[in-house]
């Protein structure tokens, strides 16, 4: 009896195992996708300043060289917003790694205790049948 409930516990820890790996590697790819787009906008605002550069050197309005660096400075806050929501998102991902691994210590522990009790109770039904055919052999030499 007390070998099914450990099965039990140990099948609903390798489900919250499983629901645990599925989380974290959800959150790592999302992470993923969130820093390689920051990137993207990073390359984008230094390209975006250099052009911007080369077109005052061409003699625009003034007008358009404000609107041109407003337009650069609000890309560069979102910049700055996203690599904050990129900590957050680092550390919700360590976090769910961190919950995986315990998950997996102790499915690995209670796997060791089922091995363990197997083991236990092979030693004890080996040694019931020990007596059992020393008894035998007892009863055989008193005839």
């Amino acid at each position: 009896m007390k070998n099914d409930a450990l099965k039990l516990f140990l099948k609903i820890n390798k489900i919250r195992e499983e629901r645990a790996e599925a989380a974290f590697k959800k959150l790592n790819f999302e992470l993923q996708k969130s820093e390689q787009f920051n990137q993207q906008v990073i390359d984008y605002v230094k390209e975006y300043g250099t052009q911007m550069m080369e077109t005052a050197q061409q003699g625009v309005p003034v007008a358009f060289l404000q609107d041109s660096n407003a337009f650069r400075k609000r890309l560069e806050q979102g910049v700055e917003e996203q690599k904050q929501q990129i900590v957050g998102m680092r550390n919700a991902t360590e976090r769910s790694r961190d919950q995986v691994l315990a998950h997996q210590i102790k499915v690995k522990s209670i796997e060791k205790v089922i091995k363990r009790k197997k083991a236990e109770f092979r030693q004890d039904q080996e040694i019931k049948e020990g007596k059992r055919l020393e008894d035998g052999l007892v009863a055989r030499l008193k005839k």
